[in-house]
């Protein structure tokens, strides 16, 4: 029924009528059919999503138990979830594969807190890093209340500030291949916030990833709520920095997901379901090492593994 061999590596264990209408249609799947829990365990490693009905499967010599531990650590769905939508499924398995990346849809976010110290910037620019090394093109914009972080922590020259190229025609400096728009806010804060949404704008649009490194509290924060398709609330474990996450999750609907950063035990207890936790690495974070945001690019494209 299936012969086709792809890039795009699909375990299936499902009867669902949709989901194999679905997958017979799909051009660039290999498929690797299994009805055995030992069946399952021998065709799961490589592959990228598994559609899978356990309770259908007859054991054998591996446990239900066992495989369900196996697909905790995969894109997985069951077959009707899949026959619901299956674009999106595919889509994330070929994220997975590697194959979706030059079709990736723009993409906006926000890094915020009310806090300050947590990590924000230097999740902003390992992140930006870590899409970049994928060839994806990325923009990291800051927003400040005083002069700019970016620059201070960046040696390699001038980086032209938001007000120069809104108002002088100047155009952003890159770093390691990322375009950077950097803000001090002494002169900013002449900008009206039409102003600053037009120049972040065309940033935007000039990039498949746009990230704001920005405090909820400051003038434009709305502008760039706005503009983000998400919003990252970045806490450590400090008591105030957790109670301000919470506080900023819950004022933006469900909008704004929480990442721990440096996080342990008793921070983890505190946020119910975050969209990430991010290990300590101690002075390596100096650096903004693309692999510290491994954790993070998933929550922005589900099924990303590359």
């Amino acid at each position: 029924m299936f012969g086709r061999k792809k890039r795009v590596v699909v375990t299936v264990a499902t009867r669902h009528p949709g989901a194999l209408a679905a997958l017979e249609n799909a051009e660039d799947v290999e498929i690797r059919e299994a009805m055995t829990t030992g069946g399952l365990y021998r065709v799961l490693p490589g592959a990228h999503l598994a559609v899978v009905d356990l309770e259908l499967l007859t054991e054998t010599s591996v446990t239900r138990d066992q495989v369900s531990r196996l697909l905790q650590d995969m894109l997985c769905v069951g077959g009707a979830g899949f026959a619901a939508s299956p674009d999106e499924w595919l889509a994330r398995a070929r994220l997975a594969s590697g194959l979706g990346l030059e079709t990736l849809p723009a993409r906006v976010v926000a890094l915020t807190s009310l806090s300050g110290g947590v990590g924000k910037t230097t999740l902003a620019l390992s992140l930006a890093r870590h899409f970049r090394t994928k060839g994806i093109t990325v923009a990291v914009a800051e927003l400040t209340v005083g002069p700019s972080a970016f620059q201070a922590l960046m040696t390699d020259g001038y980086f032209p500030h938001i007000y120069e190229v809104a108002t002088q025609g100047k155009t952003w400096a890159t770093w390691n291949g990322i375009t950077v728009a950097p803000m001090d806010w002494r002169s900013a804060q002449l900008l009206s916030s039409d102003q600053a949404e037009r120049v972040w704008r065309d940033l935007a649009a000039s990039h498949v990833v746009t990230l704001f490194d920005v405090p909820a509290y400051h003038p434009f924060w709305a502008v760039v709520e706005k503009m983000s398709h998400a919003v990252l609330v970045i806490a450590d474990p400090r008591p105030d920095s957790l109670a301000n996450a919470l506080f900023l999750s819950e004022i933006t609907d469900g909008k704004a997901r929480i990442v721990l950063n440096r996080s342990g035990l008793s921070a983890r207890l505190m946020v119910e379901d975050p969209a990430a936790v991010v290990p300590d690495v101690g002075s390596d974070a100096r650096g903004f090492p693309p692999s510290l945001a491994r954790r993070l690019a998933p929550v922005i494209y589900p099924g990303w593994r590359a």
